[in-house]
């Protein structure tokens, strides 16, 4: 029998993700109408971003010709040729993915003909003048793209272009609030509302239930859990005889390739029981079954990224969750603001960690931070990598979301709450 390629099985499967992909679209369309009557798609961050784009450009030719010309030496590279060869191959498909509309920015305003060595001091102030005009965007974006741009630069200056020495130091706004009202963590009545919308698809659609109420209890990034391994990444610690989500790069079974965003980021984190209680485990064991290789491929196909075999497995989870919060701020369920539902759910998580006098070390090493300050690197890896030590945390401090989970689920499927499994002694 010939031997299967688990790589070729992947690209035939995003193949025919990609064909079916029309009708998939508009079966999820009516799906949520069904949710929400009253859906109107708000405009998306894209939209603001591409009109941004335009008024940057309109801004550029305006002040264009008011620049004195640089040195007479030039740089071999134009501004969009020299963004091409910073994105090349050293850089992580993710990263990559992450820095290129950031950059895109900076060339749309400066011009992608002119040649890299004409980006003065004076030339990059504007563009940072321009980018902290940006209305409704958060210090901490603006800061993205300035120092974005400046990064490449000083990137090339460091191959030896004959770039000015380009500084953004003076260029950032200050903050004026805390950074953790900048990447906003849902209240507790908040996390209420947005359980009370997922409950409804926990039997209609588990999918997508699993993927917003895992992640709140998990606390980690939506792409890690997306891309985890079914056969290889959730596993029973023997010591404890709990189970546990295993973040890694390491390809598995799928013969996938993972992307984690840094070294502190590999860990282990266990599973409240109450995720146990409600059936993630028989979830997990339906999709094995059913053949997948990660949790939500049958639901949302990979999204193809730059190099062969490395997939986005997130992309269109993260879809659902941006047009989800914007028909909550809609209908006035929740507040407006600079909430994201991925990633102000893992902020939540983080936040009642510290809520719940869980230490620094610990809350690091259950999300993936990396520790600042007068911690034992040595011991540090070791925790990261151990679960038994997590279960206090994960046991005792998540009491409250177990609470809004159960009224949301009983209210939508009609059944009486029960209780959580007790931990193994």
């Amino acid at each position: 029998m010939a031997q299967r390629n688990p790589e070729a099985d992947l690209l035939r499967l995003v193949e025919l993700r990609r064909a079916t992909a029309p009708l998939r679209e508009e079966i999820d369309r009516l799906r949520e109408e069904l949710l929400d009557s009253n859906y109107r798609h708000n405009k998306s961050l894209r939209e603001l971003q591409a009109e941004h784009l335009s008024q940057l450009a309109s801004v550029a030719t305006a002040t264009q010709a008011t620049h004195a010309k640089p040195s007479a030496k030039q740089s071999k590279y134009s501004v969009a040729e020299a963004i091409q060869k910073y994105l090349g191959k050293g850089m992580k498909p993710r990263s990559r993915t992450r820095f290129r509309p950031l950059l895109a920015t900076f060339e749309k305003f400066v011009g992608p003909a002119t040649n890299l060595a004409e980006v003065t001091q004076a030339r990059y102030s504007e563009y940072a003048d321009s980018v902290n005009a940006a209305e409704g965007w958060s210090i901490a974006t603006k800061k993205l793209y300035i120092t974005a741009a400046g990064t490449m630069i000083r990137w090339h200056a460091n191959r030896g272009e004959p770039v000015e020495s380009i500084s953004a130091g003076s260029l950032i706004l200050a903050k004026t609030q805390p950074t953790s009202w900048e990447r906003d963590a849902f209240t507790m009545p908040e996390l209420g509302v947005i359980f009370g919308y997922v409950a409804h698809t926990y039997e209609s659609e588990p999918h997508w239930f699993w993927a917003v109420v895992a992640t709140a209890f998990l606390g980690c990034r939506i792409e890690e859990l997306a891309q985890a391994d079914t056969e290889s990444d959730f596993k029973k610690d023997a010591a404890t005889g709990r189970w546990f989500i295993d973040i890694n790069e390491t390809i598995g079974s799928g013969a996938h390739k993972k992307s984690v965003k840094k070294e502190s980021g590999w860990r282990t984190v266990p599973f409240h029981l109450e995720l146990i209680r409600l059936g993630f485990l028989k979830f997990l064991e339906r999709e094995r079954k059913a053949g997948a290789r990660t949790l939500f491929e049958r639901a949302w196909a990979p999204h193809k990224q730059d190099e062969a075999a490395t997939f986005n497995f997130s992309h269109g989870i993260t879809k659902r969750g941006s047009r989800t919060i914007a028909r909550l701020v809609k209908h006035g369920d929740l507040p407006p603001g600079r909430a994201t539902f991925f990633h102000s759910l893992r902020h939540t998580f983080i936040s009642h960690l510290a809520a719940q006098g869980v230490p620094v070390e610990m809350r690091c090493a259950i999300a993936g931070h990396k520790p600042e300050g007068g911690i034992n690197a040595s011991r540090y890896s070791k925790l990261r990598a151990q679960v038994e030590p997590k279960l206090a945390s994960i046991d005792a401090g998540f009491d409250e979301y177990v609470k809004l989970l159960r009224v949301a689920v009983a209210a939508s499927t009609g059944r009486r709450p029960r209780r959580t499994p007790k931990p193994a002694s």
